[in-house]
């Protein structure tokens, strides 16, 4: 827990940096437009690079784009029809896919080797496995396991967290009352223009309860087969279907979300699309 207690801050900066940049875009307008979902896979990709690759982390920005594009082209295959062995024949996109998990190998080959002569001193979660890959003998990860564990950073920590923060946003836009609750709690926990830090984390009750039951209503899993249903609210429907949520594509998770303004509130039961 110590350890996770001192990403705290780089995580908060990162975070004030991104709204900074929001306000830039803003030049004074009092209503514009942010595709958030965008934002925050661009957001979770600069965290997560710096936790898990440290002083690296550009070289890893530079992993996690290569699997993103290498998540689109398996979420393809697996929208075509099923042929057995067809993804040994080198095909065009095949051959993409080949080389995009070559090129990640081989970069993660080499910030193990940076990571290995300062793991020491490293407090990135690759530097810490490479700590443990020293000192314990029985229990001793291969090179093999160490890369395998470096690309689920990306779909353990990049997409579902990019995801989870979008449906966060969406309902808090949905519900201001929760939205005005949250800010009131965290500008009292944290004050109005301070960094949060990890000892306050948990007097946020309501920021918490807030994201728990975003966690219970939108699940933000890579692979998901999620049963919705039409919402129908005073102002808003929101429609939803079946669907397979593939989270490589960037708008998979709300692509099937239309936002209907409707005139008259029409009461509408849970329906099956699919």
């Amino acid at each position: 827990m110590e350890r996770l207690k001192c990403w705290v801050p780089a995580i908060a900066s990162s975070t004030s940096s991104m709204l900074d940049e929001w306000e830039a875009r803003n030049e004074n307008r009092f209503v514009f437009e942010i595709d958030v979902n965008k934002e925050f896979h661009a957001f979770t990709a600069e965290v997560v690079s710096q936790v898990a690759f440290g002083s690296s982390y550009e070289e890893g920005k530079q992993i996690f784009q290569l699997q993103e594009e290498q998540m689109l082209l398996v979420s393809l295959a697996l929208r075509s029809v099923y042929i057995p062995g067809f993804r040994f024949i080198p095909t065009k996109k095949n051959k993409k896919r080949w080389r995009l998990n070559k090129e990640i190998r081989n970069s993660l080959r080499k910030l193990i080797e940076i990571n290995g002569n300062e793991c020491e001193s490293s407090r990135n979660l690759l530097g810490l496995m490479m700590l443990a890959n020293k000192n314990d003998e029985e229990e001793k990860m291969g090179i093999e396991e160490i890369i395998y564990e470096c690309k689920t950073f990306y779909f353990a920590g990049k997409e579902t967290t990019a995801n989870f923060l979008t449906w966060v946003i969406l309902l808090l836009a949905l519900h201001e009352d929760w939205q005005k609750k949250a800010r009131e709690e965290v500008v009292c926990v944290f004050g109005l223009h301070k960094h949060p830090y990890a000892e306050g984390l948990g007097n946020l009750k309501i920021v918490s309860m807030v994201l728990k039951e975003t966690l219970r209503l939108w699940l933000v899993g890579i692979w998901t087969l999620v049963f919705l249903w039409n919402i129908c609210s005073d102002q808003m429907h929101i429609q939803k279907k079946y669907f397979w949520n593939i989270s490589s594509d960037p708008y998979a998770s709300v692509s099937d979300v239309r936002l209907i303004q409707q005139e008259q509130n029409i009461p509408l039961e849970p329906k099956r699309i699919l």
